[in-house]
């Protein structure tokens, strides 16, 4: 794989230095992480986790381009150490060479296809898939597409919430399978969708997952209408036709005016397990949250957000058709304020709050930022707190009640020294009376060029 990898590299730059039709962005990203933390059990876990990115894209030079390649490498390497029992021995073996996507597009074929082929990340209604495949769209002046795409799927998942530190997450995004699951899993999917209405958007997507052992069969829409230029009424869902219920539903509806905002939004998730787990003979229940958002601008250097949800476990029923009881319902309230001064420097504050299910929370931010240097440079300073009762891991926190407070404190610089080179640096450290201090630092260090 590395082989084959680096003789692509080696033959599209070559191809690129001698071909002066083509356009080229190259894009190495650097990602240097140290954290020291502790573990529930309060056993130390150090990470020292460096992570290379190399994004080499390609373009025709045009003013509407038709031929197009995407590609971006990754090497990822933690050698931090873990004292928990069941830590690995040698975290070398977890350093990982990963081919993120390399595709490449040939647009307007007849001035009626789109042609996408080779490995890449489709993102859509059911949520990010990373495929090795072909993906037709057709679309002209029919206010009606259509598109078609076949292929395999990369095996491994991305996932907002893992630990990696930007998505896809190398924790997790393994190319060529996943233990226990050798066999090929192909991907089959089509989709009709309205292209070129101004105030309305639709598409009605349907994806076939089936290996024999990985199965899925998920029917996705989603839909926004603008109404009088100032509302907006969406939805997005994931319908699954295994299990015959939503995987995902989401209904809202938003006013957007010039110095004011709100929106509403319904939203029902539920787990996703593929069609041949033993899960799916189980009641698992998801959640359901309704939730309000609130933005103001009372002037041009004033930001004032508010926000309140209410979250309950869910039922099979998707509708949010009740406000839940004490145990499996938790109200969120979040308050944010930004203050601009003069041209470069601004002042901010937040505060959330958590009461119900897992415990109550306060949490609260001070903080600001300013650029420099003819705006070259941007340093940030935050204070961060929290104040905790009442949390389900009662564990540790027997000897204080259940409740204490934490805090700590974050310092960010942004450096551009010349355009196509920054450097960010980031540091944060926190601590409680239960645990020491913990601290993380990140370095990323960017350099994009064009020729």
């Amino acid at each position: 794989m590395r082989r084959i990898a680096f003789f692509i590299f080696c033959f599209l730059t070559l191809t690129t230095a001698l071909c002066e039709a083509v356009e080229v962005e190259l894009w190495p990203r650097t990602v240097f992480q140290l954290q020291q933390l502790r573990d529930v059990d309060r056993l130390k876990i150090d990470k020292t986790r460096f992570t290379q990115y190399l994004t080499l894209n390609l373009y025709e030079k045009s003013d509407a381009p038709n031929h197009l390649f995407f590609s971006s490498l990754r090497v990822d390497a933690d050698l931090g150490r873990d004292n928990s029992p069941d830590a690995s021995p040698d975290p070398l073996r977890y350093q990982s060479f990963a081919l993120m996507y390399a595709y490449y597009e040939w647009r307007r074929i007849g001035d009626l296809v789109d042609l996408t082929v080779g490995r890449q990340i489709l993102t859509d209604e059911l949520g990010m898939a990373a495929m090795d495949g072909l993906k037709l769209s057709i679309h002209r002046s029919w206010h009606v597409g259509l598109e078609l795409y076949s292929g395999f799927e990369v095996k491994g998942a991305l996932n907002a919430d893992s630990k990696g530190f930007e998505l896809p997450n190398s924790d997790t995004f393994e190319p060529d399978g996943l233990t226990g699951d050798d066999r090929l899993t192909g991907v089959f999917g089509a989709a009709i969708f309205l292209h070129g209405i101004e105030n309305t958007q639709a598409r009605l997507h349907y994806r076939h997952r089936y290996s024999g052992e990985t199965d899925g069969y998920n029917l996705g829409l989603s839909f926004r209408q603008r109404i009088f230029g100032f509302w907006d009424l969406y939805t997005t869902d994931d319908f699954n036709l295994f299990t015959e219920r939503f995987n995902q539903l989401n209904v809202g509806a938003r006013f957007d005016f010039d110095w004011i905002s709100f929106s509403l939004d319904h939203a029902t998730r539920f787990p996703n397990f593929d069609a041949d787990s033993i899960f799916n003979l189980f009641d698992i229940h998801g959640e359901k949250e309704l939730a309000a958002r609130f933005y103001v601008r009372p002037d041009r250097r004033t930001h004032l957000n508010l926000g309140y949800s209410r979250i309950v476990q869910a039922n099979d029923f998707p509708l949010f058709d009740s406000w839940g009881r004490e145990g499996n319902a938790g109200n969120f309230a979040d308050l944010g304020l930004t203050r601009n001064i003069g041209q470069s420097t601004e002042i901010r504050a937040g505060y959330r709050m958590g009461m119900g299910w897992g415990g109550d929370q306060h949490r609260f931010r001070l903080g600001a930022g300013t650029a420099v240097w003819n705006r070259r440079i941007r340093l940030d300073g935050d204070w961060m707190g929290t104040y905790y009762e009442k949390l389900l891991y009662t564990d540790i926190l027997e000897g204080a009640r259940n409740k204490g407070f934490s805090m700590g404190v974050r310092v960010q610089s942004d450096f551009r020294l010349v355009e196509e080179v920054s450097l960010k640096l980031m540091g944060d450290v926190y601590s409680n009376d239960l645990i020491e201090r913990q601290f993380a630092f990140f370095a990323v260090l960017d350099v994009h060029a064009w020729q």
